[in-house]
């Protein structure tokens, strides 16, 4: 025993297999590797027979996963003998020394549909001559699970098995951990064995917090055959895997020029830090949301057709009526997106009335930077807006209740688009990219997106037909700047608050800093109401142009 061991027990399982091949399974031909049947019978302490079918299973699994068929050939005998001795196979599936997968779907299973793997623990059993690591669990914890599955793909970069033997030792490992939350959703959302293995590369990655790999280098690991390593990531680079599809994967951008890295979503990130939600960090992407839930009430104030607008947004984006709503105009084939422009002059409350929408229909806000996108690198800028439209699909794949695509300020954005010209500089040229490119997210949009804009005759025509709803904000009527005045300082009397609203057109955020502005005076000069102090911050409020006032200071 010591010599075999010495030698290692694989050694002797390759004399086995080999003697084996010339058997027709005909034990007396095995007179001459008798005694290493007898001591790896021992070892794992099954029958010789069940040894020699074992041993030759071994040798076959390295090379792909092993059929009745490709067994009966390898000992040169038929199929039949083999049926015949099932019970010694159904032996070995017991003591978990081999595994049966069944190829058959949606019919009754027969007995070429059976093909055996020998699990990876099995192997590293007789490769160590450790006998403890026969009874080693199937069955880990997530980490380890990911540990686990990232020794199969050393074994499979060291060349010591085939790519279909890994697959169905994935298959295997995950079979017998459906149990874990994570494992049981790939399972259950995924297809291919490659996407599984795929995707539990990238945990394991992130579990371990590295960053020196590409998807590249570990498909090129996975795959044996060149062919079928370019046709998978033909796929894969082009986004028509099903792992894009159901929102598991996505696109990063990488640090290198032309390369794509590919990174597990939200969602996915979210399910794989279930139990360690303190070691979770967030995507650039999740940085971006604004919480419903931090969000203050703020009461606002507009006239009433301005309200009426609102309201009705409002009510179609309450998450009982938005998806009802959604579910009409796709049966009807109509774009099912709810797109709307807030446009009029600074201050008039368009920023602030998104953020109150949100807060009342309990959306997560996707705030858009403008100058986030504007790359000083000439080509940049495009990919950002398209990422930008790319992620906000991804976060809401993610969530129950669908976020909201919120660009402000977009001024720029949605101007006319200026025609090409030979002398168009790059500057032009980029502009009109990028508004071809939001043109063309707008038409098929889904989701739920506002856009502020201060621009009132400036608006893109192709613009205005891709927003649903397009609503002004203009200066408040005199009944609803007197409701703003009242709520922002309710110890002036009606007859000063009348005197303002007819003397001054102001906007709410206007009317807002002259409050700040006047609690600040009282502040430091520690005075009561002083309306003559209040008319002079109504003078001032706009000094960059005309006040549109009737002089009636000096009559106070």
């Amino acid at each position: 025993m010591n010599r075999n061991k010495t030698s290692g027990i694989l050694k002797q399982v390759e004399r086995i297999s080999s003697a084996a091949a010339k058997s027709g399974f005909d034990l007396s031909k095995l007179a001459p590797v008798k005694p290493d049947i007898e001591e790896v019978s021992d070892f794992l302490e099954i029958s010789c027979e069940q040894t020699i079918l074992l041993c030759c299973m071994i040798e076959l699994n390295l090379q792909k996963t092993v059929s009745l068929y490709l067994l009966g050939k390898h000992l040169n005998c038929s199929s039949l003998t083999l049926i015949n001795s099932f019970s010694e196979i159904e032996a070995l599936e017991q003591k978990s020394y081999i595994v049966r997968l069944n190829k058959a779907r949606g019919r009754k299973f027969t007995y070429t549909d059976f093909g055996y793997i020998v699990p990876f623990n099995v192997m590293e059993s007789l490769r160590t001559s450790d006998k403890t690591k026969l009874r080693q669990t199937l069955q880990f914890n997530l980490p380890n699970f990911m540990g686990k599955v990232h020794e199969l793909i050393n074994s499979r970069e060291e060349r010591s098995m085939e790519t279909a033997v890994l697959l169905d030792q994935i298959e295997f490992m995950v079979s017998n951990n459906l149990s874990d939350p994570f494992v049981e959703f790939i399972n259950k959302n995924v297809e291919l064995s490659i996407n599984k293995c795929i995707v539990f590369a990238l945990a394991y990655y992130r579990f371990r917090r590295e960053t020196d790999y590409s998807i590249g280098s570990i498909v090129q690991i996975i795959f044996d055959d060149l062919s079928s390593q370019m046709e998978y990531e033909q796929h894969l680079f082009t986004g028509r895997n099903e792992l894009f599809r159901k929102s598991i994967i996505m696109f990063q951008e990488s640090q290198f020029m032309n390369e794509k890295d590919v990174v597990l979503t939200s969602k996915t990130l979210k399910l794989l830090y279930k139990d360690f939600p303190e070691l979770y960090i967030k995507s650039e992407t999740e940085d971006l949301l604004i919480s419903a839930k931090t969000l203050k009430k703020k009461e606002l104030y507009f006239d009433a057709k301005l309200r009426k607008q609102i309201d009705s947004i409002t009510s179609i984006l309450m998450n009982k009526n938005f998806s009802g709503y959604q579910k009409k105009l796709e049966s009807r084939n109509l774009p099912k997106g709810i797109t709307a422009i807030f446009h009029g002059k600074p201050g008039t409350g368009k920023t602030e009335m998104v953020y109150q929408i949100a807060r009342k229909t309990k959306r997560d806000i996707m705030m858009v930077d403008l100058s986030q996108m504007r790359s000083k690198w000439f080509g940049e800028s495009e990919k950002i807006v398209k990422k930008l439209f790319v992620d906000y699909r991804l976060l809401s794949d993610d969530m129950i209740v669908k976020p909201i695509l919120f660009i402000n300020e977009a001024d720029g954005l949605f101007s006319r688009r200026m025609a090409f010209s030979n002398d168009s500089s790059a500057i032009t040229q980029t502009v009109n990219l990028i508004q071809n490119i939001i043109l063309q997210e707008l038409e098929t949009f889904s989701g739920i997106l506002f856009a502020t804009t201060n621009l009132t005759v400036n608006l893109d025509s192709a613009f205005e037909r891709r927003f649903l709803f397009k609503v002004e904000f203009g200066s408040p009527l005199p009944e609803a700047g007197q409701m703003i005045w009242h709520s922002r300082l309710p110890e002036l009397s009606d007859g000063q608050i009348s005197i303002l609203v007819s003397k001054y057109q102001l906007s709410g955020g206007e009317i807002e800093n002259i409050v700040r502005k006047f609690i600040i005076d009282n502040i430091l000069g520690s005075k009561s109401l002083d309306f003559k102090r209040l008319v002079e911050f109504c003078e001032t409020e706009k000094p960059f142009g005309k006040n549109n006032r009737i002089g009636f200071a000096n009559n106070l």
